[in-house]
């Protein structure tokens, strides 16, 4: 079983990197426009907690599921995020990077494979595991992930159905 990970808001903290109090929307995103004027954010925002259950399941062999980087930045971000990924510990992890956010879901064409992502206005949920934040509590996914708890347990079940 193939897992995509997100990078920002999942992975990487640009909200905190930015000094940004509080995102109540995704309308009122102040990142990218904050981005735009200080590339060296990408590289130097904080991780989220994600990061570690990423990590964790990383440095465990034993299990079953394969682990891939699936972002939309904008090409002009990429060399500093990949500077960011190399600096936590997924210099070895593929990446894939798309020109959409909703060429994301190309990647979801199989019953195997699930994305952890926290983008809000997916077409369709089924194979995305949302991470919660203040600005997508209007999405309606299957499953909504609250803490990196959730997270691995949702994760070591996928290992063990991948097992079969």
């Amino acid at each position: 079983m193939v897992v995509f990970w997100d990078i920002d808001g999942v992975l990487r903290d640009l909200v905190k990197g930015l000094g940004i109090e509080f995102q109540l929307s995704w309308e009122d995103n102040k990142v990218v426009e904050g981005v735009e004027e200080d590339f060296s954010v990408l590289v130097n925002s904080p991780a989220l907690p994600y990061l570690d259950v990423l990590l964790d399941f990383l440095e465990e062999e034993s299990f079953n599921l394969e682990h891939v980087i699936l972002s939309a930045n904008p090409e002009r971000w990429r060399k500093y995020t990949n500077q960011w990924l190399d600096e936590h510990g997924l210099k070895n992890v593929e990446r894939i990077f798309t020109d959409t956010l909703e060429e994301k879901l190309d990647y979801l064409d199989t019953p195997d494979v699930v994305l952890i992502d926290d983008y809000p206005y997916f077409v369709d949920y089924g194979n995305i595991l949302l991470i919660d934040h203040s600005y997508n509590k209007s999405a309606r996914p299957l499953v909504r992930i609250k803490s990196p708890l959730e997270l691995e347990i949702c994760l070591l079940i996928l290992d063990k159905i991948s097992e079969r």
